[in-house]
């Protein structure tokens, strides 16, 4: 895997497919822009949208046995029940409750 970065007033998408075209039927893209996806068809590679490549990782990984692609360990060993991210609740804006007693304090003066 190589990482490449498009240059200072060039879009990404011109640098895919630029690299598309140069790689040919070897160029493999992920994306959900469609016009990306066409021009690494039209140089003979193949396009797969974000959505069918976890798909298609996801069809792998099961097939592997449970084996997890990114750390190679077995996620049945790996504690899952009860992780995600941490939803919160209330107003962003609201201040901290220390503020907010700071605040009362000083209004007292």
């Amino acid at each position: 895997m190589e990482i490449i970065y498009s240059r200072e007033g060039e879009r990404a998408d011109e640098v895919i497919a630029r690299l598309a075209d140069a790689l040919g039927a070897a160029a493999g893209v992920v994306s959900s822009d469609r016009a990306v996806q066409a021009a690494a068809r039209a140089a003979g590679g193949v396009a797969f949208s974000c959505a069918e490549f976890e798909r298609r990782m996801a069809d792998a990984a099961a097939e592997s046995g449970g084996m997890n692609m990114a750390s190679g360990k077995d996620e049945a060993e790996e504690p899952t029940a009860g992780w995600g991210p941490r939803v919160k609740h209330g107003n962003p804006s609201r201040r901290s409750k220390a503020d907010r007693r700071k605040a009362a304090k000083l209004k007292k003066l």
